[in-house]
């Protein structure tokens, strides 16, 4: 299965002024922006918070599957036998799986 991404313009589209700001900021009709929020800065930095968060959720969880994949791609190294003579153990397997 592929995967492609798009890009989507909507350049027609309206959005009622109710839709367009609320918690942080509010937009008259008029079109006269006003926040309990003064400072540019601090206003900007409350709403990226938002997304902040997941972000940070998101990279979190793919370290988690970064680490299990690695323990996976180890545990699975420490069984396969390759061409030669057997030999119990290598120096490599025994110092790298205690560390999982």
């Amino acid at each position: 299965k592929q995967w492609y991404q798009r890009r989507v313009a909507i350049t027609a589209g309206r959005v009622p002024i109710d839709n367009l700001l609320d918690k942080y900021s509010q937009l008259s009709e008029d079109g006269e922006l006003t926040s309990d929020i003064k400072s540019t800065r601090a206003r900007f930095l409350a709403v990226a918070d938002q997304l902040l968060a997941g972000r940070i959720c998101i990279a979190s969880m793919c370290i988690g599957g970064a680490k299990a994949s690695l323990a996976i791609a180890i545990k699975y190294s420490a069984t396969r036998l390759t061409v030669g003579k057997k030999e119990k153990s290598t120096d490599c397997d025994s110092a790298l799986i205690p560390l999982l």
